[in-house]
C-alpha cells in the first residue's frame, strides 16, 4: 500500500528553550516526522534534547550543527513517531538543552500507510546548495527531510530533483545574524538506492540538511492464488 501525505504544521519562536506547533494527523498506519532548527549566540555545543507529540516522546534520528563565523551555533535535528494519536490540535514541542535559542523553528509533517522508519542521514556545510543523501532499504519508500539555513535574504528556497516541498518559512531572531529559514518535504524512492534530498538557497551561509526513510505497508494479496496454482495437480493449470 502506497504511502500518502497527510498534513503539515509549523512554528517558530525567539529567546526560548522550547518551540511548539499544533498538529492533527489522520489515516491508518500513521507516522509523524519533526524537523527542529535553532541558533544560539554562543560558540558552544548544545542539542535538541527532546521532542514530544501530544505528550509522547519521539525518537531522534539525526542531529548536527556547529559554529558560524558570526559567533552563533546552529543545529538541526529530525525526529519520528509511529502511530501517533489522532488528537485534534495536538501540541508538538521541541526542547533544547542549555541557554535560550535566539531563533527556533519546528516543522511537523504526517503520513499514512507507513510500516516503519528506515535509514537516515545528516549533512552540513556553507554554500547555496544544501543536500543530504540517504540509501533507502525498501522499494517505494519515501524520504522525509528538512533544511535549516542561516541568515537568508528571502524565503525563496528551491527544492531539488524529486522533492515535493511542504514548508518553507523564516524563523526570525532577536538580533542581526540570528534568523534562519526552515524548508522541507518528501521525495519518493521507487527502488532501493541512494537518493539526495536537496535544496537551492539564495545566500551562501551555514546549513544543515536531515532526512529519514519511511517505508510502506507491504502489498498483500495474490499469494494464496499463486500457491494454489503452483501446487495444483491439474496439468492444465497455469499462472495468469
Amino acid at each position: 500500500m502506497a504511502i500518502t501525505y497527510d498534513a503539515v504544521s509549523t512554528g517558530s519562536d525567539t529567546s526560548t528553550t522550547t518551540v511548539s506547533a499544533t498538529h492533527t494527523c489522520a489515516g491508518s498506519d500513521r507516522c509523524v516526522v519533526v524537523v527542529a532548527s535553532g541558533i544560539r549566540n554562543q560558540e558552544t555545543d548544545w542539542s535538541w534534547s527532546t521532542v514530544t507529540y501530544d505528550g509522547e516522546s519521539m525518537t531522534k534520528q539525526q542531529e548536527d550543527g556547529g559554529n558560524r563565523s558570526t559567533g552563533r551555533d546552529m543545529r538541526t535535528s529530525i525526529w519520528t513517531l509511529l502511530d501517533p494519536p489522532t488528537t485534534a490540535s495536538a501540541t508538538v514541542t521541541a526542547t533544547a538543552s542549555g541557554a535560550s535559542i535566539l531563533s527556533a523553528s519546528i516543522a511537523v509533517i504526517s503520513f499514512a500507510n507507513v510500516s516503519a522508519v528506515g535509514a537516515s542521514n545528516v549533512a552540513k556545510g556553507t554554500s547555496t546548495a544544501p543536500s543530504v543523501s540517504v540509501t533507502t532499504t525498501v522499494e517505494n519508500s519515501w524520504l522525509v527531510g528538512g533544511v535549516g539555513a542561516a541568515e537568508q535574504s528571502a524565503v525563496s528556497d528551491t527544492p531539488g530533483t524529486g522533492v515535493t516541498e511542504r514548508w518553507d518559512f523564516e524563523a526570525p531572531g532577536n538580533y542581526t545574524n540570528d534568523d534562519h529559514n526552515s524548508m522541507g518535504g518528501h521525495r519518493a524512492a521507487t527502488t532501493t538506492g541512494s537518493y539526495a534530498f536537496a535544496y537551492t538557497i539564495p545566500d551562501s551561509d551555514y546549513w544543515q540538511a536531515v532526512a529519514v526513510e519511511i517505508t510502506p505497508i507491504p502489498v498483500g494479496g495474490g499469494s494464496d492464488l499463486f500457491g494454489a496454482v503452483m501446487h495444483s495437480s491439474n496439468p492444465y493449470a497455469r499462472i495468469l
